[in-house]
């Protein structure tokens, strides 16, 4: 039974591989009951989440600084970030123990992050996050959540591939003629020489 199911997911993904316009839902981290501080605090650090895979995987451009953008966000807003990590910390401290809190807030992060990990919609994502990076050192300190929770929409938005980015994938097979043996003659013996 869990082979079949393995194969069936393999299944899946080739079917919407080659489907034209096929698009996968953008993957969002579903939380355990939050406060209002940690909802905000979730919010900002999946903003920051979706910059630094941007700013790892949109460096293709040099036009869109990722990198600088990330780097200058960690600084502008320092001490909000370090406050939702605290925060983030607390909650998962508060549902999983003290000790159980730190795994589950790894396991959280490699969750948010891997949730911004594309190849098919990888332009959109890029461009969509250098608009976010470039937005982000402008607004007030403070008020990051609220920003946070206005432009992720767009972000995970752009994570649907559209059918100019989707790589075409062709399920046709290929038929190759058989390739003769050169150590066997016409009479199908073998040549002493091989």
């Amino acid at each position: 039974m869990r082979c079949s199911l393995r194969f069936l997911g393999i299944g899946a993904i080739l079917v919407t591989l080659a489907m034209p316009g096929a698009a996968a839902p953008p993957r969002e981290v579903v939380m355990l009951p939050m406060t209002a501080s940690e909802a905000a605090a979730h919010q900002i650090w999946t903003l920051r989440a979706a910059l630094n895979v941007a700013a790892l995987q949109c460096q293709f451009s040099p036009a869109l600084r990722s990198v600088s953008k990330y780097n200058d966000m960690l600084r502008h807003h320092s001490f909000e970030l370090a406050a939702a990590f605290k925060t983030l910390g607390g909650h998962f401290n508060r549902h999983d123990g003290k000790r159980g809190g730190q795994s589950a807030l790894d396991r959280y992060s490699t969750r948010v992050y891997n949730g911004f990990s594309t190849l098919d919609a990888q332009r959109s994502f890029c461009a969509a996050a250098g608009d976010v990076g470039a937005d982000i050192l402008f607004i007030r300190q403070g008020t990051l959540a609220k920003f946070a929770s206005d432009r992720l929409q767009g972000i995970r938005g752009s994570l649907i591939a559209n059918a100019e980015q989707r790589p075409r994938v062709n399920m046709n097979w290929v038929v190759v003629p058989p390739i003769p043996d050169p150590c066997i003659n016409d009479k199908g013996k073998r040549i002493k020489r091989c």
